[in-house]
């Protein structure tokens, strides 16, 4: 197996754990809203729960350049593709 292969899978999977990460965010942040009620200013755990999809985001974000570069480097030429 190529390193550009390699590249694609580690990117591959880095933007599955960091689409989990987010989801997980986003159910804290939901939670945190509803727990709340509406007599509370400032719902608690809301900035922990950003800070969660934001690491989400940026480790997706990763892996979505980690797995593009290695898609340019791959040798493949158009005859593979058909």
């Amino acid at each position: 197996m190529p390193l550009e292969n390699k590249r694609m899978q580690k990117g591959q999977r880095l933007v599955y754990i960091g689409f989990g990460i987010a989801i997980i965010g986003i159910i804290f942040y939901c939670t945190a809203s509803f727990l709340a009620g509406f007599d509370q200013d400032a719902p608690r755990f809301i900035g922990e729960s950003l800070g969660v999809i934001g690491i989400g985001v940026l480790v997706w974000l990763v892996g979505a350049v980690k797995y593009l570069n290695g898609a340019i480097d791959s040798d493949t030429s158009d005859e593979d593709m058909l």
